[in-house]
């Protein structure tokens, strides 16, 4: 049985990854898939991960209709492509210009509450001056 794709949600990610991503459409749920987004609209694209211990890129089905993921490090821009690739009969199919992908944003109340724990939490600067740039 093919697979097939209807949209992924949401469609606007920030660019340092790990945004959970949710492809919809119709998937065999024993079959592994990889998801890639990027400008190439291929496998060479960077690729999503599954966010399970040991499984890497390989992506198994949530549902029947659902593909759950996290997205890689990306250069803010896009319309970027969604590339979905089963592993099993290499049967590849795209979501082209689906994802935009945008800078990241400081909120202030995220450094107000990294200001009052501890410094042994390590949750990262603690003021916008000591983000990398």
């Amino acid at each position: 049985m093919a697979f097939s794709l209807t949209a992924a949600d949401p469609q606007t990610i920030p660019e340092d990854g790990g945004r959970e991503i949710v492809i919809e459409g119709t998937f065999e749920l024993e079959n592994p898939y990889k998801v890639h987004i990027g400008s190439n609209g291929s496998s060479v694209d960077p690729a999503c991960y599954s966010g399970k211990p040991g499984q890497g890129s390989i992506i198994y089905p949530w549902t029947s209709g659902a593909l759950r993921c996290y997205s890689p490090v990306l250069a803010p821009g896009g319309p970027y492509t969604v590339t979905v690739v089963n592993q099993d009969t290499a049967e590849e199919h795209q979501l082209v210009a689906e994802v935009i992908v945008v800078e990241r944003q400081f909120w202030t109340s995220v450094y107000d509450l990294r200001k009052i724990l501890p410094k042994f939490y390590k949750t990262g600067p603690r003021n916008i001056g000591l983000e990398p740039m």
